[in-house]
């Protein structure tokens, strides 16, 4: 009967379980904790390495976006000026035909 208990409870263990049951034993043991360690240090700062070339990126593409809206705005405002020259030389040209026309 103990024994189809002990199978029972083995069969309905996660793997999850298995995992964390893994890192308890591992973790009791000195020289595993050790080694678990230095690899969670050597994670850590790998992570540290990722986050500021991405903050680092994140900086650029920010600074990009800017000069090209800069850009599009300057690019509205030379349109609107050609523009405003343009009537303004139509309107001149009237003015001249017309005077043309007088004399």
């Amino acid at each position: 009967m103990l024994a189809r208990l002990a199978e029972r409870t083995l069969e309905n263990i996660t793997p999850w379980a298995w995992a964390v049951a893994g890192a308890a034993v591992l973790l009791s043991w000195q020289p595993a904790r050790k080694g678990l360690r230095s690899l969670a240090l050597a994670g850590v700062r790998e992570g540290m390495v990722v986050s500021n070339r991405l903050n680092e990126l994140k900086g650029n593409w920010r600074q990009a976006w800017h000069d090209l809206v800069a850009e599009a705005q300057n690019v509205a405002r030379v349109t609107e000026d050609v523009k405003a020259a343009a009537a303004n030389i139509e309107r001149t040209a009237a003015e001249v035909k017309e005077f043309v026309a007088d004399d």
